[in-house]
């Protein structure tokens, strides 16, 4: 049903982030590399996604003045991530089925992590002036629900849930005490719960911020 950002994919946007901070400085490759004490080779190898970049590497880079970035801000930059689909008050999630749009995110992201489109209006209203539509964006790790697996600790969480009846509901959720496989879920924006259906995934909703106000968030 959905098919998650690739890890490589991921970690390939971050080492391509780091090749184009260190293309504006004024050193070489090997300069870089003499000055945070690696093998130049290996640096070669991160640059072109062979090889991770990792915290012990950005903190080293972070020593280097012209780069004016903290470790974490170099392990990481602002990312693109796929939206998926969107959502609206009394409905289920409408995934995309054609192109999904990509929304750069500066909050730390795990690779194969995705997002939603929440928006607190009727969708007739969205449709009537779109361009002015203010929505919420909802960020999860897709692993879940491509794989068909509870995520731990979902209970009493915002989550998007996929049902037995491949579904998509997104609303806080509370697990069934005696049959796990069994939840009663509020959709966002709705105020009649879905009581005790049976689930096949479960993922924890990580992030959640206002799109409209943020622009890249």
């Amino acid at each position: 049903m959905i098919k998650h950002t690739e890890r490589s994919r991921v970690d390939n946007q971050i080492n391509k982030h780091l090749k184009s901070l260190i293309e504006h400085l004024d050193y070489t490759q090997e300069e870089v590399a003499d000055k945070i004490g690696i093998n130049k080779i290996h640096l070669n190898k991160v640059l072109n996604g062979k090889a991770d970049v990792t915290m012990d590497l950005s903190k080293k880079l972070s020593s280097i003045p012209e780069f004016n970035l903290t470790p974490q801000e170099i392990l990481f930059p602002p990312l693109e991530i796929e939206c998926i689909g969107e959502m609206f008050p009394m409905e289920n999630v409408t995934l995309f089925k054609a192109e999904r749009p990509k929304i750069m995110c500066k909050f730390p992201i795990s690779p194969g992590y995705i997002c939603l489109r929440s928006y607190l209006m009727p969708r007739i209203q969205r449709d009537a002036n779109p361009a002015t539509a203010d929505y919420d964006i909802l960020i999860f790790d897709g692993k879940y629900i491509e794989k068909n697996e509870l995520e731990k600790h979902f209970d009493n969480r915002f989550c998007l849930v996929l049902t037995e009846a491949e579904n998509l509901i997104c609303g806080m959720t509370l697990k069934n005490p005696t049959e796990e496989n069994r939840a009663t879920v509020m959709p966002i924006g709705s105020t009649a719960p879905i009581r005790n259906i049976k689930i096949k995934a479960c993922a924890i909703v990580k992030i959640a911020t206002n799109y409209s106000y943020h622009g890249i968030f």
